[in-house]
């Protein structure tokens, strides 16, 4: 399931407000921040997934809902993915939201795609006409009118680029056992969960992960943890 469908919108059930909608939970500002209600739903099924020996599935998006890139800046999907790939679960990546895809607006809906169909448009793969995507002269969806240096060719040697972020923390996740996916997961209780603090622990490995999406500071109590 979309992580981010968790913590709906109640008035656009397709925008959450983790990532999306006018006002997301990781976008950087000072205002009230809270993620309980993504937490109150996602811990029962956690539990129960785990009761099962199953894992939980996290998505970044899909096809239906407006790409994180649309409500998020570079910097603020940074903290997004970073929050995706640490929690317990198989994590999903809608393909072009490590680049940043966009939502493009305004296109003609095809295969009943309506206003997701901007959702849907080509993998941008690297500066060519058509985005190294087809040799067709025109592509069934419109290529993503805002591409400038937005592909996988152009990304892959930028250190400060989103993919080249994703693929060095991507490195250091396979690295740790205690981001395996049946590594433990403790949440630790903060106020309406910002900033979002959670440890992970596998045979003798302990990791504490905070994550703080605002600039206010925060003071939090860990108890007796002792990580490495």
């Amino acid at each position: 399931f979309d992580a981010d469908m968790l913590l709906p919108d109640t008035k656009n059930p397709y925008n959450g407000l983790l990532a999306r909608g006018l006002t997301p939970y990781f976008r950087f500002s000072d205002g009230k921040k809270d993620a309980k209600s993504f937490f109150d739903n996602f811990r029962p099924l956690y539990t129960y997934a785990t009761s099962q020996q199953k894992f939980l599935s996290l998505l970044s998006g899909d096809s239906e809902i407006q790409r994180v890139a649309s409500s998020l800046d570079k910097e603020e999907t940074k903290f997004f993915l970073l929050f995706l790939f640490s929690m317990p679960s198989l994590p999903i990546l809608y393909y072009g939201d490590e680049l940043g895809m966009k939502k493009e607006e305004n296109l003609v809906s095809v295969d009943g795609g309506y206003s997701a169909t901007g959702n849907r448009t080509p993998m941008l793969w690297d500066k060519s006409k058509n985005a190294g995507f087809t040799s067709a002269s025109k592509p069934y969806i419109k290529i993503s009118t805002e591409r400038k240096d937005l592909s996988v060719e152009e990304e892959k040697d930028d250190a400060d680029s989103l993919s080249s972020f994703l693929k060095a923390f991507l490195a250091l996740r396979k690295d740790h056992v205690a981001f395996d996916n049946d590594a433990s997961f403790e949440l630790v209780e903060t106020k309406s969960f910002c900033p979002i603090v959670f440890i992970r622990k596998k045979f003798a490995e302990k990791l504490l992960i905070a994550i703080n999406p605002s600039s206010r500071t925060y003071k939090i109590s860990l108890g007796d943890f002792k990580g490495n």
